[in-house]
């Protein structure tokens, strides 16, 4: 199963997920839904904070990343054998929105991180503006 643990955030028109966990994990996580969706990403706050423009579009990143893991799996066992063991993508697909469902209900969460920082740090900005005028 997936160790790494989403904090979903709105961000304007969008929302940025934080990933929380292994920092090769996160950004396993991150490229992909680079290479997939063209997400933007960085690791200035998590391990890695991905940026999507909604909550369906990292629901169906959920799937996606699952269905890869799902199709790994099964051919992955069948590879020592030597046969060709077809693969039923319908039953793959089924496994992946599975796996994705409990994802979204056991590692991620929802707290507006992103609101919290612009607040802090426009609390800091008139500190520090405050701070010029007294000197002047």
């Amino acid at each position: 199963m997936n160790p790494l643990q989403y904090i979903v955030s709105t961000n304007g028109l969008g929302i940025a997920i934080g990933i929380c966990g292994d920092k090769q994990l996160a950004l396993q996580d991150a490229t992909l839904a680079e290479n997939i969706y063209g997400s933007n990403h960085n690791d200035c706050l998590f391990n890695h904070l991905l940026y999507m423009p909604s909550f369906e579009a990292f629901k169906k990143f959920l799937i996606v990343k699952e269905y890869f893991c799902v199709w790994d799996e099964h051919f992955s066992r069948n590879k020592g054998t030597g046969s060709r063991a077809k693969g039923n993508v319908m039953q793959f697909t089924r496994r992946a929105i599975k796996r994705a469902k409990l994802i979204m209900d056991s590692q991620v969460t929802h707290e507006n991180f992103m609101q919290k920082i612009s607040n802090r740090n426009q609390e800091y900005m008139l500190g520090a503006h405050q701070d010029e005028q007294e000197e002047e």
